[in-house]
């Protein structure tokens, strides 16, 4: 019965929005950066010449903008973003050089690698990509990484990454734009699925209800009505969660952005749909919006009776 109640809500939900991929979750490391010496700050230095010197302790984090440069050629670098974990560097004239960094999830990370540090464990820095004239990137040979939490849509950071081949590196200051809101507490007037999120953890959190024992399906937003909804499985306390575990219950949330702000409009029972109980769309809103918020009052009684 449960199965067939949230495959009704999916589908209804689809009909309002249409289904789209939620986006990736930040990736966090619950065992958090490893410790390692507080690199010094430097203004001046040759990065290549620094590199040299990268096995004997951590690379320094330079105070001089973001560049780049691969087997001695600079390379131009367009606005960064980051999003999936993963520090996205578009190069001007094509390509992306991708910095994936474990621990780059909801808090600050500063980490530290180099080949001569005694207690190296796991990369937690890697780097793939291409570019037209280097399809085949070198491996990060030593790098230092400091980030901050993310604040109005930005992450601010400084990275010093060495690369295997010789004249290569990454180095400098930077602004990402956040592709996910992967702060502690998300911007409310952004429109973004991160934000729903967090929202709906909050008003359940208030009734005790741990983070971990949650998964959000469905998160939906039309940013023309200034309305959204979510879907959010509550699991039993203590259990792994595998696709053979059955939620021990559900709530559906909807949001409506008032004031430039996102608030929680209501939080109900699983089994109620959340477009029955948005504000119904005005004469300035598309048909279809109309059918469907009409189709789902109609729906919303015999739905509720599956309890």
């Amino acid at each position: 019965m449960f199965a067939t109640r949230t495959w009704l809500l999916g589908l209804v939900s689809c009909a309002v929005l249409g289904c789209g991929k939620e986006p990736p979750a930040p990736k966090s490391d619950a065992s958090g950066p490893a410790k390692a010496a507080v690199p010094p700050r430097v203004s001046q230095g040759d990065p290549a010449k620094l590199c040299d010197d990268a096995n004997a302790g951590p690379l320094p984090l330079l105070d001089r903008p973001l560049s780049a440069q691969l087997a001695g050629e600079p390379l131009e670098l367009k606005t960064p973003t980051v999003g999936g974990g993963t520090l996205n560097l578009p190069v001007a004239g094509g390509g992306t050089l991708r910095l994936a960094i474990r621990g780059i999830g909801r808090r600050a990370v500063n980490v530290s690698q180099w080949p001569g540090d005694p207690g190296r464990g796991p990369s937690r820095i890697k780097i793939s990509g291409r570019t037209p004239q280097h399809p085949r990137l070198p491996q990060v040979h030593a790098a230092t990484v400091e980030l901050v939490p993310m604040k109005n849509g930005t992450v601010s950071g400084s990275i010093f990454v060495c690369l295997s081949q010789p004249g290569s590196f990454i180095a400098g200051t930077f602004q990402a734009r956040a592709n996910e809101d992967i702060s502690d507490t998300p911007d409310p007037t952004r429109d973004h699925f991160s934000t729903l999120r967090y929202l709906a953890n909050e008003r359940l959190a208030e009734k005790g209800v741990e983070r971990s024992r949650l998964r959000h399906r469905w998160p939906l937003l039309d940013v023309e009505r200034g309305v959204a909804q979510d879907h959010v499985l509550v699991y039993p306390k203590g259990a792994k969660i595998t696709p053979t575990v059955q939620p021990q219950r559900s709530h559906t949330f909807t949001f409506v952005k008032k004031d430039g702000r996102w608030t929680v409009a209501k939080m109900m029972a699983g089994n109620r749909l959340a477009e029955a109980n948005l504000p119904p769309p005005t004469a300035s809103d598309r048909p279809q919006a109309h059918l469907v918020h009409a189709a789902a009052r109609a729906l919303a009684p015999k739905l509720a009776t599956l309890g």
